[in-house]
């Protein structure tokens, strides 16, 4: 299984932010999901920031993954933590 390709972009309508593939996946349409428009007072939190991570997976996973095939041999904290989200964004994680 594999996830919808990238880019993907978000949008803001009157009470969500849509997360939408920017190329039409056939049978599927381009909606990837829809973030309900909400700010977090206490934390900072707000839609628009989980809107713009979740439109970034695509190239954050790619860009993981090529570091990866250049330094992953390194044992190292950062590529501990590259292929733990590596494997948790392809469903290997135990």
């Amino acid at each position: 299984m594999t996830h919808t390709p990238g880019p993907w972009t978000y949008r803001k309508s009157k009470k969500h932010y849509h997360v939408e593939a920017v190329a039409s996946v056939r049978d599927y349409g381009s909606s990837i999901t829809t973030v309900r428009h909400v700010t977090n007072s206490d934390t900072g939190w707000t839609s628009e920031t989980n809107a713009r991570l979740i439109a970034a997976a695509p190239e954050l996973l790619e860009a993981l993954q090529l570091l990866l095939s250049i330094w992953g041999d390194r044992q190292t904290e950062a590529t501990d933590i590259a292929y733990e989200a590596v494997a948790k964004a392809t469903g290997q994680e135990a």
